[in-house]
């Protein structure tokens, strides 16, 4: 049948000669799988533009439940993104977020509120003017939320100062150290907690400790997800001052 959904493209595949299979997630289906035959073909009606990582899509889709690969009949970016992938930073954190959401949404089943949250972060993203430098530890802390882990925020500077990945709260001391998040990053990662809902890149963190944060945070998702695997992609955000 014909449907109306909107979609975000997370991740493409190429699948013959020309064609390619692009796992989109959607308001009203969850996470599929469509097929796009001819998609560098200068005739066709669908341009590769439009499946960049992060694109915000209205569409209409055949969609039947019975196949595990859908078809599309028309698609189109209902916004203008102006920076998101022209921008060098923005386009790293555009990569680092589709992997992420990849290999942590897997569920078929639709969350139209999980997509509001993600649609509205890559808008934002797109028309942040600020530095970018804590972006994607604030958006893992926010997604942790809607996938069920989200950090306690108990941090104490005198007696519970190391965010104990496993219970995934502030402890007085960690039972294992490569399992916890200790000084002064513990401090850095509860204010960025803390100011999660302002949508702020006002805190100011050394690139040395945003990086130790951001590979704990991974870490913190492996411990609370199975099946997920190393981001390869936060190699891309090294280079971001």
């Amino acid at each position: 049948m014909l449907a109306k959904t909107q979609g975000i493209v997370i991740r493409n595949v190429r699948y013959g000669e020309g064609s390619v299979i692009s796992k989109i997630y959607t308001r009203n289906f969850g996470m599929e799988s469509y097929i796009i035959n001819g998609i560098y073909n200068a005739k066709s009606s669908l341009k590769a533009s439009l499946l960049q990582p992060l694109m915000v899509l209205d569409l209409v889709v055949y969609h039947n439940q019975l196949k595990d690969v859908q078809r599309i009949k028309e698609a189109k970016c209902p916004y203008q993104l102006v920076s998101l992938h022209f921008d060098n930073t923005k386009s790293g954190i555009c990569m680092f977020v589709s992997e992420l959401l990849n290999k942590t949404i897997v569920e078929e089943e639709p969350n139209a509120s999980l997509y509001d949250f993600l649609e509205q972060s890559i808008i934002s993203l797109d028309a942040e003017n600020r530095k970018l430098g804590t972006w994607p530890i604030l958006f893992m802390i926010r997604l942790s939320k809607w996938l069920g882990f989200p950090p306690e925020n108990n941090y104490d500077p005198k007696d519970h100062n190391y965010f104990d990945l496993s219970a995934g709260m502030f402890s007085p001391f960690p039972e294992k150290a490569d399992l916890a998040l200790g000084p002064p990053e513990s401090d850095y990662f509860s204010k960025l907690v803390a100011e999660q809902e302002n949508d702020t890149n006002d805190i100011q963190i050394p690139k040395k400790s945003r990086l130790e944060i951001l590979q704990k945070l991974i870490l913190y998702y492996k411990l609370h997800l199975s099946d997920f695997k190393d981001i390869k992609s936060i190699e891309v955000l090294s280079e971001m001052n």
